[in-house]
């Protein structure tokens, strides 16, 4: 990183992998490593643009890609506090993905093949918005596709967390689709 800050190169930022840490280790399996993001820019080259309960970039100058990872505690304020982040995040997905079910379009189903993870990361959500059982999906994708036991308890607890924050949205999108303000 210290490199490409000092080549001081015409991008507006760089697509960074994480590696998720949860009960002291590392979270290879459950936390879908490596997740690209974007995590490190110029902030006079790019924008982030409110997205659900995220952001997607905005930038003229184009985006790198980075393989040095870096350590994600997404857990330092406890549990307690992840859980009623990802409460005002299930609303806020749920209202973003009502809002693209309502616009309509067809989903861009060349990214599901293409070479670019993010897209087809976001393909996938996209896909997922409507599904029912999202709960059970998401657990079953996350210990049977993704391996997530191999992270141990550790893994599978957060799979569980995961597969909540899913069970969350779908219940929002739920009462949001017949037309019951949550």
């Amino acid at each position: 990183m210290e490199g490409v800050l000092t080549a001081d190169p015409p991008l507006g930022g760089y697509y960074v992998p994480s590696k998720l840490m949860f009960a002291g280790r590392w979270l290879k399996y459950a936390g879908d490593y490596p997740t690209y993001q974007v995590r490190l820019f110029r902030k006079d080259r790019l924008r982030f643009v409110d997205y659900g309960h995220g952001q997607r970039e905005s930038t003229t100058n184009g985006l790198g890609r980075l393989r040095q990872p870096y350590l994600h505690y997404a857990f330092s304020k406890g549990l307690e506090h992840w859980f009623a982040k990802h409460a005002v995040y299930a609303r806020q997905e749920a209202l973003q993905a009502t809002q693209e079910i309502t616009r309509g379009g067809r989903p861009r189903l060349r990214d599901l093949f293409g070479s670019d993870s993010t897209k087809r990361r976001r393909l996938l959500k996209q896909m997922a918005y409507r599904l029912p059982c999202r709960y059970l999906f998401r657990l079953l994708y996350l210990l049977t596709v993704k391996w997530a036991f191999l992270d141990g308890a550790a893994g599978v607890t957060y799979a569980h967390m995961i597969a909540t924050y899913e069970g969350m949205m779908e219940v929002h999108l739920r009462l949001l689709r017949n037309g019951i303000e949550p």
